[in-house]
Formats: structure tokens, C-alpha cells, sequence
């Protein structure tokens, strides 16, 4: 019986914390891939970990989904959509594309989607930074493999020698065929661990204490619920010159001699100087509590004006239906889904349409009946069963036991 009820007990701790949060899907105008954006409160609800998380349409089923690996670090690059300004043709002679660098980002080669067609065309590249005086970059290239059996359009890589030029021209001679219908344009961007897109985590209380014996400062750091760290921006007021190291420390429980023993561990360490920006990027942490501690040796301690925290951007892909209603669910006790989705990065290249999550909150009564008809189709239900089933059968077998002892 004590076996029994330690079971029953672990089954009814780990049906108390689990973490249950539901949501919605902002409606798609159009059908297709489509990336979802992900902010820093679904991370924390996560747990950071995506095998909790699923999709599910009006009907319950469960929808694919990957993780858009073109903003994640390990890729270390993004995909950049270019604005088309203008397309001109003149008939029997040539077809120009004016396509703009707002941001003059410099690049040496961009993409563009081409509708479907058997033709071979010559082209030309220019660069300019005002539209009137051009600069040739590329001279009589030849684009082929335009054909596809499969799709209505292809995808074609153009390179020209590395430059910054806000406008660029690609010139198609139409001498011995029709025109080439270009669809769009875009740039895939190599960036280092320090380019990547960045959000800012808000809704943490700041504690910044002084030891003066050991020559440091504090500076204590606390979310209401676990969440994911990736970088630190520092902005120091004062003084103007400054050179100081750093260490990120938090607190972890082990077990020791059986007991649980609390201790701080260093997790990464920087150095503040005067001469940097002090944005930093970090092996990732996901904590509620962080300590800072700055090494101030026998200068006055910096006067900080701003600490920022923050995460990498992360977004999923996912094949969605205008006029559908989508569920998003957060179970703990889900395991890792295999979807075909998470194999085809190849075809997840072109910028897509974007939506979001909306109404994510924690599972409670309230809304009970909301994911009632979903409810059941997880793990978490089928151990509540399980669970109920040991009880009755252990009153039953308390009941036979004691019956079979009165006999006796």
C-alpha cells in the first residue's frame, strides 16, 4: 500500500505542475507557408521546449509545424526581401528591373523567382546610387534552367562583384525571345553571432547593491516566470573611461550526500569598456533570478543608466488556410513531434506572409471549455485515468483484504 500511494502521489505532482496554456493564430489572408512569429511569453510558457508546443485546426487535428531555421545562429544567415521599383521593356530590344538596397547592405548576389518558362536569357548588371549616372557590375551572363515541371516558377541566383549601390539594374536582351516574367527579388544575408535579430525582454525588477569590502557591484535581475536570455546591452553614464570585468551568476540546487544543497554557478563572463558599444551575445540562459557582478577594483563604481536583456528572434513556418481557426496549445507532458515539414528547408526560402500568437494564457477553469474537446487526446488525460483506475482498484483490494482476514 505505501508503493501504491507514492505512486498515486508522484502521478498527482506531476498532473500539479504541469504547464497547460492555450492561444490563438491571428487569421491568414491566403493559403500557404506562413511564418509565425514567436514572443519571449510563449519561450517562458514553453519552458523552452518546443516538444510541448502543437498546432491544432477547428477540428482538433494536429498541424504541421518547423522551427524557421533562417534566424536561428547555428545557420548564421537571413533572408532579406528586395523592393522592385519599376520593370520596362522595350519590345524586341530589352526588359530592364530596377531593384532597390534601401539599407545600401553590401551583398554580392541575389535571388530572383522567375516565372516558368523553357527560355535562355543574356543579361547585364548595373549599380547606381541615384538612378541617373549607372555603373556596370556584370556584362553579357547567361541565365538558364528556368524550367520547371513542378511549379509555376523557379528561383535563379545572380552574382556580381561585392558592392553597396542603393539601386541595382539587370538588364534581359529580348533580341531573339519574348520577356521573362521576374516575380520577385530577395537576398539571403550571411551575418555573424552578433547581427542576428535581437528582442528586447521586458518586466523584470533591478537591484543594484555595493560591496565595498570585496570591491564589486550587484546587480540582481528578477522575471516572474523563467525566460530566455541570450544577450546583455549595458549604457553606462559615467565615468567616460572605463575598463571592468564581468561575470553572470546564478543559483542552482544539487544533491549532495543525498541532500539538496544550494550553490552559484558562473555562467559567462565580458568585459565593459569604454571603447565598445557593450552589447553582448551569451551562451544561452534560461532563468528567472541572474546575478551580475562588476569587478570594480579601486575606481568608483559605474553609474549605469540601462541594463537590456535580451533574446534571439525565433518564428516557426507552417502551412495554414485563409479563414481557419487555429489553437495553439502548451503541454508539458506532450513528447516531440515529427513532422515532414522539418525536413524541407529547401523549399522554405522565399520571405513569407506573417501572423501571430493572441490570447496565449495559462489553463485554469475559466477556460476549461474552450480546450475541453482537446483535452482529452492528450497524455495528461490518459494518466488522470490511470491514475483514477489505481485508486478504485486499491480500495477494492483494501476491501478484499480485510474481508479475507475476518474469514480467517
Amino acid at each position: 500500500m505505501k508503493k501504491l500511494n507514492k505512486v498515486l502521489f508522484l502521478l498527482f505532482a506531476s498532473w500539479c505542475t504541469a504547464q497547460n496554456y492555450t492561444g490563438n493564430l491571428q487569421p491568414v489572408a491566403t493559403d500557404g507557408l506562413t511564418k509565425i512569429v514567436v514572443e519571449p511569453k510563449l519561450r517562458s510558457a514553453l519552458q523552452n521546449n518546443w516538444d510541448y508546443f502543437r498546432i491544432l485546426d477547428m477540428k482538433g487535428n494536429e498541424v504541421p509545424y518547423a522551427l524557421d531555421t533562417r534566424t536561428i545562429s547555428g545557420t548564421g544567415s537571413v533572408v532579406k526581401d528586395l523592393k522592385i521599383l519599376s520593370k520596362s521593356s522595350i519590345p524586341n530590344v530589352s526588359t530592364s528591373i530596377i531593384i532597390a538596397n534601401e539599407t545600401k547592405a553590401k551583398f554580392d548576389r541575389l535571388t530572383l523567382t522567375i516565372a516558368n518558362t523553357q527560355v535562355v536569357k543574356t543579361y547585364s548588371i548595373s549599380g547606381s546610387d541615384d538612378q541617373n549616372q549607372w555603373y556596370g557590375l556584370v556584362n553579357n551572363e547567361t541565365v538558364d534552367g528556368l524550367y520547371s515541371s513542378t511549379a509555376t516558377e523557379v528561383k535563379r541566383d545572380f552574382s556580381f562583384p561585392l558592392n553597396n549601390y542603393k539601386f541595382l539594374r539587370i538588364d534581359f536582351v529580348d533580341k531573339k525571345s519574348l520577356p521573362i516574367q521576374v516575380l520577385s527579388a530577395f537576398v539571403t544575408v550571411n551575418l555573424d553571432a552578433q547581427d542576428l535579430a535581437m528582442v528586447e525582454l521586458r518586466g523584470f525588477n533591478q537591484t543594484i547593491s555595493q560591496n565595498k569590502s570585496e570591491k564589486t557591484t550587484r546587480i540582481d535581475l528578477h522575471f516572474k516566470t523563467k525566460q530566455v536570455i541570450n544577450g546583455l546591452k549595458f549604457t553606462i553614464f559615467e565615468p567616460q573611461f572605463y575598463r571592468r570585468n564581468v561575470e553572470i551568476v546564478v543559483n542552482k540546487i544539487r544533491l549532495k550526500n543525498r541532500k539538496q544543497e544550494n550553490y552559484r554557478e558562473s555562467v559567462t563572463s565580458f568585459q565593459l569598456n569604454s571603447k565598445t558599444q557593450n552589447q553582448f551575445r551569451i551562451n544561452e540562459i534560461f532563468e528567472k533570478n541572474i546575478t551580475i557582478e562588476i569587478e570594480n577594483q579601486d575606481s568608483s563604481p559605474l553609474v549605469i543608466d540601462e541594463i537590456k536583456l535580451l533574446q534571439e528572434s525565433v518564428a516557426l513556418i507552417s502551412e495554414l488556410k485563409a479563414g481557419e481557426k487555429y489553437t495553439i496549445l502548451v503541454d508539458s507532458t506532450l513528447s516531440a513531434p515529427k513532422y515532414d515539414l522539418s525536413y524541407l528547408d529547401d523549399i522554405i526560402q522565399t520571405p513569407l506572409s506573417e501572423t501571430q500568437i493572441t490570447n496565449l494564457e495559462k489553463y485554469n477553469s475559466k477556460n476549461k471549455e474552450k480546450t475541453e474537446d482537446l483535452f482529452w487526446k492528450t497524455p495528461l488525460f490518459m494518466w488522470i485515468c490511470i491514475g483514477f483506475a489505481l485508486v478504485v482498484i486499491a480500495y477494492f483490494s483494501k476491501g478484499l483484504l480485510k474481508d479475507l482476514g475476518n474469514n480467517q
